[in-house]
Formats: structure tokens, C-alpha cells, sequence
């Protein structure tokens, strides 16, 4: 039986370690790879188009919604673990429309992990129990207690260099678009997040713990 091809994608390289070594130890699985963001995971994943992605949803750069959106475009047939450690329902379903076969929380133990890869290679999903539990639940949690509101790709990588002390022309810089494009996306920010200015888009950010820049909280 040929080996299950894993890429690992986390932005935390002492999680990403420590999952490679848990994994490499399983008779029947390699590690082909490692990436840090969406963008290092969509490159990797050029090399490595059947492997089983490990994708974390909270990244810098491109999260891994985004990741996931740019892999369906792409009509690419890799197979995608969501490995997170949040399980809030409307998280788990936005995934799962894009078409992530399993969803694990990073406190799963060794062997659940092992067994998912194994389900979702094998063309089944797989959820943890907890997952499993919201989605039995009919109760949506209300808009306002979500993690995210419905920030697109490019709002969220401009909240992450805001948090990151960049200013407005080295953002647009960065994303090659024009200042004024940044200035748009910082506005439907304030609006979406119900602040009326940068401090408050920080504070937004560190009060629900978005994956911030090192050293902002």
C-alpha cells in the first residue's frame, strides 16, 4: 500500500515540529512538506497536488479559508483536514462548504489525528466528536458572537498588517494595490467590526484573539 502523503500548514513552527514528529513515527505516512501561511501552502502543494492537507484556519498573509477558497478555484482535488483550534460552528461550516473533508481540534490526541488521515485518504470524512456535537446543535450562534464576521481575504490580511504597525502606503505596497484601496478596506473594516477607528481595530483583534503579529498583544 503506497504511503499517505501529509502537508502540514500552521503558521506556529513549534506546533508544526511537534505534529511532523507524531506523524513520521506512523508506519504508512510521509511528511512531504511544510508551510507557515496560505500562499507557502499553495506552492508546496504544486509538488504534492494528492497529498492530505493539515490546514489551520488563523494565519498571517492568507488564512486558511482563504487557502482553501484558491484551492477550489483551482478545481485541485487535494484532500483537507481542517486542524484548528477553534469549534465554533459557523467556522465549521464555512469549511466544510469549501469542501474540507475533515475538521479536528488541536487538542485531539495522536491516534484520532493518525485516523482521520487514514478516513479522508481513503476518500471519507472525518469530524471530532466536538465537531460532530455543533453540528448536530440547531442553534446557530448569533452573528455578533462569532469569531469573524464575514471579512473577505483581502480585509483580513489588511487588519493583520494594521495590527503589525504598517502604515496605509506600506500595506498597499505589500499587496500591490493603491493606497486608496487599502483606506477602502480599512472603512468596511471599522464598519464590519463596529469601531470607529485603528485603536479599535487592534483592540477588536487582541479581545478575540486574532492571530496577531508578535509582540501586539
Amino acid at each position: 500500500m503506497n504511503p499517505i502523503d501529509v502537508l502540514i500548514c500552521d503558521d506556529h513552527p513549534i506546533f508544526r515540529k511537534g505534529l511532523r514528529s507524531v506523524l513520521v513515527s506512523e508506519p504508512g505516512i510521509r511528511v512531504v512538506g511544510e508551510a507557515a501561511d496560505g500562499h507557502a501552502c499553495l506552492r508546496t502543494l504544486r509538488a504534492h497536488p494528492k497529498a492530505v492537507l493539515l490546514l489551520d484556519i488563523v494565519m498571517p498573509h492568507m488564512d486558511g479559508i482563504a487557502c482553501l477558497t484558491e484551492l477550489r478555484t483551482r478545481q485541485a482535488d487535494t484532500t483537507v483536514i481542517a486542524l484548528t483550534q477553534f469549534d465554533e460552528k459557523r467556522l465549521i461550516k464555512q469549511m466544510l462548504r469549501l469542501g474540507a473533508q475533515g475538521y479536528l481540534l488541536k487538542q485531539t490526541d495522536y491516534e484520532e489525528l493518525v485516523k482521520a488521515c487514514q478516513r479522508v485518504a481513503r476518500g471519507k470524512t472525518y469530524y471530532s466528536e466536538a465537531v460532530n456535537e455543533q453540528l448536530r446543535t440547531n442553534k446557530d450562534e448569533p452573528v455578533e458572537n462569532a469569531l469573524f464576521p464575514d471579512l473577505q481575504p483581502r480585509e483580513r490580511e489588511v487588519l493583520w498588517r494594521i495590527c503589525a504597525e504598517q502604515s496605509s502606503k506600506q500595506i498597499a505596497a505589500y499587496m500591490e494595490i493603491s493606497i486608496k484601496t487599502v483606506e477602502n478596506h480599512r472603512t468596511t473594516l471599522f464598519k464590519k467590526l463596529g469601531v470607529s477607528n485603528l485603536a479599535g481595530l487592534v483592540k477588536w483583534a487582541v479581545l478575540n484573539e486574532y492571530d496577531l503579529p508578535p509582540g501586539t498583544a
